[in-house]
């Protein structure tokens, strides 16, 4: 497997757990490295939670994670190459 098809498969895989059919909280975090992790550092990117910049860039996208579940529990990602 090429770095290319490896790193596209991690994505799927990302998705997949994250919306199309959601695992635990932890199978998803098991994916990132905490201390390579980036999103939303600001805690600027809506939608967010109040103290959105005071977590880490795992815990601000597990909020987004629950907040898109909550406001389109139907929404399912689709990669495409």
């Amino acid at each position: 497997m090429t770095k290319g098809e490896a790193a596209k498969a991690l994505v799927r895989r990302r998705i997949e757990i994250s919306y199309n059919s959601p695992a635990s909280d932890e199978e998803v975090v098991s994916l990132f490295d905490k201390e390579m992790f980036s999103f939303n550092p600001a805690g600027t990117q809506a939608p967010l939670r109040e103290n959105a910049s005071s977590k880490s860039g795992v815990e601000n996208y597990l909020d987004r994670r629950s907040i898109y579940a909550r406001a389109f529990p139907d929404l399912r990602f689709q990669a495409s190459q």
